[in-house]
Order: structure tokens, then C-alpha cells, then sequence
């Protein structure tokens, strides 16, 4: 069974810090984790891009703004706004160049600001057992996800973040959809 899409990440919201004043969320979808993170932060100014229109307008009744852009095109459509946390909730793996986003947002998190992202990661035991099969199919959500342009490793996603400017301050694995 597939997840639903418009059920927050436990995971992720967990992380977002509950002191954050300002977040920005990268592939926001429907707004669901939005609404979870708002139901513990109330203050909080949260806002998303989204490229789906459809998504885009059920996230702009969760949140305080949604910006309808391609993140590659226009990384930044929040103007000079300062971050306290940037969210990537499975969308650097659908980026044609992730790390250009992640250098330019980047420049944009207030000084005690961080980044949580989830990346599909290459290392999963699931990559090489389908390999050593011949059984790798895309599939429709996921770590096979046909969408996903990109999968990334320990060290690849350490250098995404420090060819940032970046610094990884805690990495765990999580079990994909």
C-alpha cells in the first residue's frame, strides 16, 4: 500500500525545531506536514513552494504562503526572508541540480538556522537486492520512485551539504515508503 500523500512525515516533523519563527518547506505537496508542525508551533510563519498548482492550492489554507514555482528556476521566491529551518522532504532527489538549490537557499537560513532533508539513499539494502535480482522497476512513491532523478549516499549527501556551506549535524537512516 502506498502512503498517503496528505499525512505529515512523523519523522520530519520531529525535527523541524519547535523554536523555528520562520520555515520554509521545498516540495511542500498538500501542506500536511505544515499543518502537524503548526499544531506544535502556532507562531510559527510557515511557507512552501510547490510546482503542482493543485497541491499548491490545498497547502495555501495550511499555510501562511505558497509559492507556485519550479524551486531551479526560482529557489528563492520568498525574496530576502530568513529561515530558521528549509525542509526537503524527498524533492533534492527529483531536482535536476540539487545542489545549486541547496548553495542558494542556503544563503538564506538566519544564523542559527537548519536544514532537514530526506534523500533516497543508494546505500538502502533494497538498491543492491533488487540489483543483484534484475528486479528494479520504478515504481509510483518511494526510494523507486520514477520521479527521482538522483539517489544519494552518506558521502554524497555529506558533500551536497558542505559544498552548501553546510555542516551535518545529524544523519539517521529511515525506513523508505
Amino acid at each position: 500500500m502506498l502512503p498517503d500523500p496528505d499525512v505529515a512525515n512523523p519523522d520530519l516533523v520531529g525535527r523541524i525545531p519547535l523554536t523555528a519563527k520562520v520555515v520554509l518547506e521545498v516540495g511542500c505537496g498538500t501542506g500536511a506536514l505544515a499543518a502537524e508542525y503548526k499544531s506544535r508551533n502556532p507562531l510559527v510563519r510557515y511557507l512552501g513552494i510547490e510546482i503542482d498548482p493543485a497541491a499548491a492550492r490545498v497547502a495555501a489554507t495550511r499555510m501562511d504562503a505558497v509559492a507556485t514555482v519550479d524551486v531551479e528556476r526560482d529557489p528563492l521566491p520568498f525574496g530576502t526572508e530568513k529561515f530558521d529551518c528549509i525542509i526537503y522532504g524527498g524533492v533534492l532527489g527529483r531536482l535536476r541540480d540539487p545542489w545549486a538549490v541547496l548553495r542558494q537557499q542556503a544563503q538564506a537560513l538566519s544564523e542559527t538556522g537548519v536544514v532537514v532533508a530526506r534523500v533516497p539513499n543508494l546505500e538502502h539494502w533494497s538498491f543492491a537486492e533488487r540489483l543483484l535480482r534484475g528486479t528494479w522497476n520504478y515504481e509510483e512513491k518511494g526510494l523507486f520512485d520514477r520521479t527521482n532523478l538522483r539517489w544519494f549516499n552518506f558521502a554524497t549527501t555529506r558533500q551536497a551539504l558542505t559544498g552548501a556551506g553546510l555542516r551535518a549535524a545529524d544523519v539517521s537512516p529511515c525506513i523508505p515508503d
